[in-house]
């Protein structure tokens, strides 16, 4: 089943009126079979890849783990040079304005997602050891 990732990644990503453990067990079968990515047809290893980052955004906190989880060993496996746009999608994520307070509605409780501007920062030292170059970045 070469798009078996691709259909992990929907149900987890895509499905919002499902039941959040049913999205969850996806995400965890997802990160189970992350070495999937590498025999993936393209479209279904990009897919998998967009999906996984926009679950990461759930409203959901099983989801939102889940997807982190998946991010991480689609890392493992793919790693950082292979999927640069990943560290710059997730980096956006810390500067975003919107996000800087993310809301966890289960506990009724704010945390912050730190200082803005440290996504530059973090993004500059992934590049620094993990590609040996500075981060093409502009700060305005």
């Amino acid at each position: 089943m070469p798009d078996y990732i691709a259909y992990l990644a929907y149900i987890l990503s895509a499905l919002p009126q499902e039941d959040s453990q049913v999205r969850t067990i996806a995400g965890y079968l997802l990160k189970n079979n992350a070495r999937l990515i590498l025999s993936a047809s393209p479209e279904a290893a990009q897919y998998a890849k967009s999906a996984v980052l926009l679950a990461f955004s759930d409203s959901s906190t099983l989801v939102r783990t889940a997807a982190g989880q998946d991010i991480v060993a689609l890392l493992g496996v793919l790693e950082p040079r292979n999927w640069p746009d990943c560290l710059g999608e997730l980096v956006n994520m810390l500067d975003d304005p919107d996000r800087q307070e993310v809301s966890d509605k289960s506990k009724g409780q704010r945390r912050s997602m730190g200082p803005r501007g440290s996504g530059a920062t973090i993004l500059a030292y992934i590049h620094h050891f993990f590609f040996g170059h500075p981060a093409p970045i502009t700060i305005a």
